[in-house]
């Protein structure tokens, strides 16, 4: 497994050819046993291996992109459709999607921290990046795209006393208050603007003297501060 996620071996199959010696057991018991591994067994492996490999990138010449913070990048990576099909999909053009995995990547260290593998290829990656979230600590700047802009997840950073950089999705969440743009400034790559908005949500149930349970809106504020980029030169999308 090693071999093939590092790029050595193209596949698990090429991999067992070069230890054929080495490996003690046939193809097919090997094909069984990792088809019987669980995604936590998955995350383990990635987790575990940061961590033996994180002294090793500390030695090497710092290279911080944002001093003072460590940043984590989350990102979602679809695996390629699988060409071989089982037989209830070989009479389908479209080929099967056999899952998709979300990622914790540090880029100062050019380390994955942490990962969680979905072996359904429809579950929402919003609902899975709550796990990773969990992990979030104090002085990390979590960036990610604009699906995982949700009102839970960042809640769930700034719990964690974590900052987050996320482009702002266009229904949600919703801005309870938005202060005036300030002034324009020059940056690297063109002209930034920020303003100050915050959120207001949040339901809890409260329980009455006769025991019955209601809802009661409790008002709980997220600060942000929304910037607004211009590069000075067309993106992908214009």
């Amino acid at each position: 497994m090693t071999l093939v996620s590092l790029g050595l071996r193209p596949s698990l199959h090429a991999a067992a050819r070069k230890l054929d010696e080495r490996l003690p057991v046939s193809l097919a018991a090997l094909y069984a046993k990792v088809n019987r591994c669980e995604p936590a067994v998955l995350r383990a492996l990635v987790q575990g291996s940061a961590q033996r490999l994180a002294p090793l990138a500390a030695c090497l010449p710092e290279q911080a992109s944002l001093p003072g913070w460590q940043l984590r990048v989350l990102d979602g990576n679809h695996l390629p459709a699988s060409d071989k099909r089982l037989a209830v999909l070989r009479g389908f053009r479209g080929a099967a999607r056999p899952g998709h995995t979300l990622v914790v990547y540090d880029p100062d260290s050019a380390l994955v921290r942490d990962i969680v593998a979905c072996e359904d290829a429809h579950q929402s990656e919003r609902v899975a990046a709550a796990t990773l979230i969990e992990s979030a600590l104090a002085q990390q700047a979590w960036i990610a795209d604009r699906h995982f802009c949700t009102e839970a997840l960042l809640r769930g950073l700034s719990e964690r006393q974590a900052c987050f950089i996320v482009r702002e999705h266009a229904r949600h969440p919703r801005l309870a208050e938005r202060g005036p743009w300030g002034q324009c400034t020059d940056i690297e790559t063109g002209h930034s603007s920020q303003r100050y908005g915050s959120t207001q949500t949040g339901r809890s149930n409260r329980t009455t003297n006769s025991g019955s349970k209601r809802l009661e809106k409790v008002d709980n504020y997220l600060d942000k501060h929304r910037c607004s980029p211009t590069t000075c030169w067309p993106c992908s999308s214009g």
